[in-house]
Order: C-alpha cells, then structure tokens, then sequence
C-alpha cells in the first residue's frame, strides 16, 4: 500500500493526521536539505580524503552521495574510540612509573611527542 503522504499533490483537503498538509515538494525539499547539510559538513571535514572516488579526489570535494562520506567518517570515529578504550592515557602511564630511570625516560618520550608535532 502507498504512503497516503505522497498522494496528496498540491490537492486540497488532503491533511494529515495532525491538519497540516505533506506535499512530495516538500519532502523533495526536505531531502535537498539533508543533502546539503551533509555535502557542508563532508567538505568542511575533508571527507574526500577517505573517499575512494577519483571525481572526489580530483576536485578535493565531496562530487558523490555525502551520505557514503558520513558513514565512513562514522566507521572511523568508531575505530577511534575503541582505541582510544584499548590503550592506557598518559596519566595511567605515569601513575606506573616506578623508577627515576623510567621517568627520565618517559620525559623524553614525551618530549619528542610534543616535537614531533
């Protein structure tokens, strides 16, 4: 069965249940704004970058479906938190340092972190 929502053409009298009329313009319009909305926040991250399209990659701009971005952005950040759950912070690591050796050594670690960036 069709959802009586796409039916209602621009005819009047057709409300739905809550007296305000759905017209397939404006779910049309609706979708052009969620696309947008992604298109913006893909190009704003670089979301190219992960996309595996040559269009996407030549123009360094989001040319295909922003949604394919987003879910990979969404993979991604995943991947991230879990692990960010998997490995100790440096606050768990310096309550394990035991010895003055290990803390000079742990300083320098630290040290060329910060350098390294």
């Amino acid at each position: 069965m069709a959802d009586s929502r796409l039916d209602c053409r621009d005819k009047p009298g057709n409300d739905d249940e809550k007296g305000k009329a759905v017209r397939v313009s404006d779910l049309w319009r609706d979708r052009d704004l969620r696309e947008q909305t992604l298109r913006f926040g893909a190009e704003r991250l670089c979301l190219w970058v992960l996309c595996s399209k040559r269009r996407c990659k030549r123009a360094n701009a989001c040319h295909g479906d922003p949604r394919i971005c987003t879910h990979i952005m969404v993979e991604w950040m995943a991947a991230f938190e879990a692990e960010r759950r998997e490995r100790p912070d440096f606050a768990a690591m310096e309550s394990q340092i035991e010895t003055a050796a290990e803390l000079r050594a742990y300083r320098a670690w630290r040290a060329a972190l910060k350098n390294a960036f």
